[in-house]
């Protein structure tokens, strides 16, 4: 009798609730989660993180001679135990 007059059975209106109380424990877990997740974040947050501060150009140029420094001392060393090999 429920069909023509288009009313929702016994039947219809459990199985809404059973689908809106589904949705209610999803929507309860998700939101712990969330909870979790900020908790997270406001310690990450307050933490004290360093910033990058990048080399100047001084600091960049003396780093640039010290390795030409050692890559000539390096090559000199080379050709010294290894004489043969260079041009005549």
């Amino acid at each position: 009798m429920s069909i023509p007059l288009n009313i929702p059975t016994k039947n219809d209106v459990a199985n809404v609730a059973k689908l809106t109380k589904q949705n209610e424990e999803k929507l309860d877990s998700v939101d712990e989660q969330l909870k979790i997740l900020n908790g997270y974040l406001k310690e990450l947050i307050s933490e004290d993180v360093p910033t990058y501060t990048p080399p100047s150009k001084k600091d960049l140029d003396k780093e640039l001679k010290k390795y030409k420094r050692l890559l000539l001392l390096q090559l000199l060393m080379q050709n010294r135990t290894n004489p043969g090999t260079g041009k005549d």
